[in-house]
């Protein structure tokens, strides 16, 4: 089956942000930079801290029964982490790249 230009560049498009997607699992991948921070309740975190005096988190575990409009909305509120998470003093949304992405 022959694609037409409208369809491949949609092909393109989807192939660039698997790459993207793989490339950002491969960045979060625990190794000897990551710090381990703490384990309750199935839910593990790990952080590390960058050469421009940021700290990057990572939160692993699995939740059951929650749905994924409440898990989304959690990912969303960036603004109220501060309050929730006592090493965070502030939370701001830096750029909303697409529908489900997020740089904070």
């Amino acid at each position: 089956m022959e694609l037409d230009d409208d369809m491949q560049v949609q092909v393109n498009k989807v192939l660039r942000r698997a790459e993207s997607v793989e490339s950002a699992l491969a960045e979060y991948v625990i190794d000897s930079t990551w710090l381990f921070g703490m384990s309750y309740k199935g839910v593990t975190t790990h952080y590390k801290t960058n050469d421009d005096c940021t700290v990057t988190v990572r939160i692993e575990g699995t939740l059951e029964n929650l749905p994924i409009f409440e898990q989304c909305a959690v990912l969303n509120e960036i603004d109220l982490y501060n309050e929730w998470m006592p090493f965070c003093s502030k939370g701001f949304v830096v750029e909303n790249l697409h529908h489900g992405d997020l740089v904070a």
